[in-house]
């Protein structure tokens, strides 16, 4: 049985500044949605979450040189954490 090399490259760090700079603003997004009180707020930041969470783990778990049962767990995690989006959703939409 053959193991794939899990060699992370080495410098990576514009790839990390990029992708902190996208979270961060997207975060401010939110804020600011819900400072202006948009009215659609609690979906939209529900999916600008699912975008940082999609973000934060291809970028900075490196899933990528990362072995298999690792990468079925954090995609369990965000399925679960989906889930748990759905729910959120339907009993803001059902109230």
């Amino acid at each position: 049985m053959t193991d794939r090399p899990l060699d992370v490259p080495v410098d990576d760090s514009a790839r990390y500044r990029l992708a902190l700079g996208v979270v961060l603003i997207l975060q401010y997004l939110n804020l600011g949605l819900h400072l202006v009180g948009f009215d659609g707020y609690p979906v939209v930041a529900l999916v600008i979450a699912g975008i940082m969470v999609m973000i934060s783990a291809s970028t900075f778990m490196d899933l990528r040189w990362s072995l298999p049962a690792t990468r079925l767990v954090a995609v369990l995690a965000v399925l679960y954490l989906g889930l748990l989006c759905l729910g959120v959703a339907g009993d803001v939409a059902f109230r």
